[in-house]
């Protein structure tokens, strides 16, 4: 992996699939240097040690493809999974994030332990040692990541960590809420009921991380704060959920699969995340199709198994009076409590919102991404432009109204103002 990206892998994909596209062609040599990526373990290695901008700039040309898949009629079966594929890898990388949290914490602990015991000529040594783990912790090889650079110093070990949250968050970010619109469409019922169930948990259980994410922010900051307003924007802006879960959660009920605890647990978030926005998309009044795709899907259970409970909480909450959501969860909200301490598989953390809880704490808010992020991109999230070889060679121009935001193209920046910057952008004192 270090050979490719010395040798301008990145770049070199990027420009391929680009001009794929642009060619409304998907050329073998483009998808045979795609495909690694849907493994997981490579996706791992090049947003941890990838260029910053390079990485970046194919990551939002890969979350464009899928824009254009979701569009594009008669383009056939096998692009489109392949990319569904490097989409559901993210779980992979969220694993290996979380196994390189853990061995730091646990790195922290033993040192602290044996501070006071160890001479100073160990203590350094040990150090040298942890500073190796913590970068393998990342996915790469300790050797090839503490060694010196060009100029003879040794790299941050923690560098590849910071980019791999940094990126991998904006993987997440752009890809999951256009692959869960594009995997229920028709194309893919010729994938056979086993590998599209699969692709589907894999997405709801980065959907789950999502709303985790959006909680820690709201207990840390406040549902107010920065970090949760941006999470929020993400979630019920972009994702447009719950209401946009209900053709998932219908086909999962129309093909009568197993409401498992990893199927149920980011429904059981979202509802105590959002119970004012689940109880509008289930209909107080009228039954909507949300409702009955999830009435439906969580029926397929045994008595007194968590989907009974969160369908009879949700039955409470669509019976509720408005204001009174908090409330009708409640028992829900115990009762999860309950089983998360029981341990029920769900979390490390236990609780409800426990089974993606480790994945959310190591996802960065979008509002961060974008001030941390050596590259700036178009800011209308249905952007589906490939001009140019790179994203990172797109001349942007920014709004003249609020100076925050930038477009690729003035069709962009008028498309994003009927959308949802107009709002944003006189809030912030702009006129567009």
């Amino acid at each position: 992996m270090a050979a490719a990206l010395s040798a301008g892998y990145v770049p070199c994909l990027e420009r391929f699939l680009r001009q794929a596209q642009r060619a409304c062609d998907t050329p073998r040599r483009a998808a045979l240097l795609l495909a690694p990526l849907a493994d997981g373990e490579t996706l791992l290695h090049l947003l941890s040690y990838g260029d910053v901008r390079h990485v970046a700039a194919l990551v939002a040309t890969v979350g464009k493809l899928l824009d254009r898949v979701e569009k594009a009629e008669n383009i056939g079966l096998a692009w489109p999974v392949l990319l569904m594929r490097v989409t559901c890898s993210l779980v992979h990388v969220l694993s290996r994030m979380r196994i390189g949290q853990a061995r730091r914490r646990m790195r922290v602990r033993r040192k602290a332990q044996r501070h006071s015991h160890v001479p100073a000529p160990a203590q350094a040594q040990q150090q040298g040692e942890g500073s190796a783990v913590a970068a393998g912790a990342a996915g790469g090889s300790s050797s090839a990541t503490t060694s010196a650079g060009p100029s003879g110093v040794s790299p941050d070990p923690e560098a590849p960590i910071r980019q791999l949250r940094l990126l991998g968050s904006l993987a997440v970010a752009l890809w999951v809420p256009k692959a869960m619109r594009l995997l229920v469409e028709d194309r893919f019922y010729a994938m056979g009921q086993c590998s599209r169930e699969h692709l589907v948990g894999e997405l709801l259980r980065m959907v789950g991380a999502l709303v985790g994410a959006h909680g820690r922010a709201v207990g840390r900051d406040g549902e107010y704060g920065a970090a949760s307003a941006s999470w929020r924007a993400l979630l019920l802006g972009r994702m447009g959920l719950p209401g946009s879960l209900e053709p998932v959660v219908a086909w999962l009920a129309g093909r009568a699969v197993t409401p498992s605890a990893a199927l149920v647990a980011p429904l059981e978030q979202l509802a105590l995340a959002f119970p004012a926005e689940m109880r509008a998309a289930l209909g107080a009044a009228t039954e909507t199709a949300l409702w009955r795709a999830l009435r439906t899907f969580l029926s397929w259970s045994a008595e007194g198994s968590r989907a009974k409970r969160l369908l009879e909480a949700l039955e409470d909450l669509r019976g509720c009076r408005c204001g009174e959501e908090d409330a009708a969860l409640y028992r829900l909200k115990e009762q999860g409590a309950g089983a998360g301490s029981e341990g029920d598989g769900e979390g490390e953390d236990g609780g409800a919102l426990g089974g993606a809880r480790w994945e959310a704490s190591l996802l960065c808010p979008p509002c961060e991404v974008v001030a941390d992020l050596p590259l700036r991109l178009c800011a209308y999230p249905s952007c589906a432009s490939l001009e140019g070889d790179s994203e990172a060679g797109v001349s942007l121009l920014e709004c003249s109204g609020c100076e925050v935001v930038s477009y690729c193209s003035r069709r962009c920046q008028e498309a994003h103002w009927k959308g949802a910057h107009k709002h944003a952008c006189a809030g912030r004192g702009g006129e567009g």
